[in-house]
């Protein structure tokens, strides 16, 4: 992924969830997991322009779950129960779950980017 790519996505990312300058360096190095994972994925070398929006998408979605996660300190909450105060959050494995969701959920979109790996003929 070239530096506009990234700095394009980081940018379209920021406004849709409507981050401060803060939260940059966190959405550059989402936005670049993503496009590795993708580069990975359809044994690319590039990512085609119509991928960056794509990118872009799974970026928030991405982030959208980790910030409802930081935002409650130690996680959504998962139940509360009244009687002698109980309540148990979500464990940070959501997120890592969530991460290879993101990949299966966009699978149909990023697999007309793929390429195929054939095998190199030798004389």
């Amino acid at each position: 992924m070239t530096s506009e790519q990234a700095a394009w996505i980081t940018g379209e990312v920021m406004a849709s969830l409507k981050l401060d300058e803060l939260r940059q360096a966190e959405v550059e190095r989402c936005v670049k997991r993503i496009g590795n994972a993708i580069l990975i994925r359809c044994n690319r070398e590039d990512i085609p322009k119509p991928l960056e929006p794509v990118i872009a998408q799974m970026a928030e979605d991405m982030l959208r779950e980790t910030l409802g996660q930081a935002e409650g300190g130690t996680g959504t909450v998962a139940s509360v129960t009244r009687g002698d105060t109980s309540i148990s959050y979500r464990d940070d494995s959501s997120i890592s779950q969530a991460a290879s969701r993101l990949m299966t959920d966009y699978e149909p979109q990023i697999r007309r980017f793929k390429k195929m790996n054939l095998p190199r003929r030798e004389n």
